[in-house]
């Protein structure tokens, strides 16, 4: 690559980076889902098949909109920031064949024992609906507004001031 683009020397370090972050992300989304068609009572092949059809396809147009967002970098004219972006842009790809043909490939041999190495009380459902707390404190709220209106702009005045000493 570096034959046809000036790529800096921490080019393949911020490659890595963000390769691994984004193929985590896009791992965990197509899993969470695999396991919510399996919990629901799907075959390991029918689970596959729905997190790709669904997860697999948000992850792909994610990674499609990062890489076009790093073409935005081409805009500067700097050429090892065009190195950093081709090299991201590599790593992001990879990331995102990586996540709709290989991790379907290894959640079909692996079936319903993904869940075997489970944290316990962490897969437990989230209560929701009317049941929630949050949706019960929104009710509140929602039914007394004009209470709570007015000390919002106060609250959020107060919280601002570590972001201000930001640089």
């Amino acid at each position: 690559m570096s034959l046809v683009v000036d790529v800096p020397i921490f080019g393949p370090s911020l490659a890595i980076m963000i390769g691994l972050g984004v193929g985590i992300v896009y791992a965990l989304f197509i899993l969470t889902r695999f396991r919510a068609c399996l919990h629901e009572g799907a075959s390991s092949e029918d689970a596959c098949a729905t997190a790709l059809t669904t997860a697999g396809r948000a992850v792909l147009f994610a990674g499609i909109t990062v890489c076009i967002s790093m073409l935005g970098l081409f805009i500067m004219g700097i050429s090892f920031v065009n190195g950093m972006a081709v090299s991201a842009i590599f790593a992001v790809l990879l990331a995102m064949v990586a996540s709709v043909t290989l991790l379907p490939a290894l959640l079909g041999f692996a079936g319903p024992a993904v869940d075997r190495l489970a944290i316990p009380r962490l897969g437990r459902r989230a209560k929701v609906g009317p049941e929630s707390a949050w949706f019960r404190w929104s009710r509140f709220v929602q039914r007394r507004p004009w209470p709570w209106g007015p000390r919002t702009p106060d609250r959020t005045r107060r919280a601002a001031p570590p972001g201000r000493r930001m640089t």
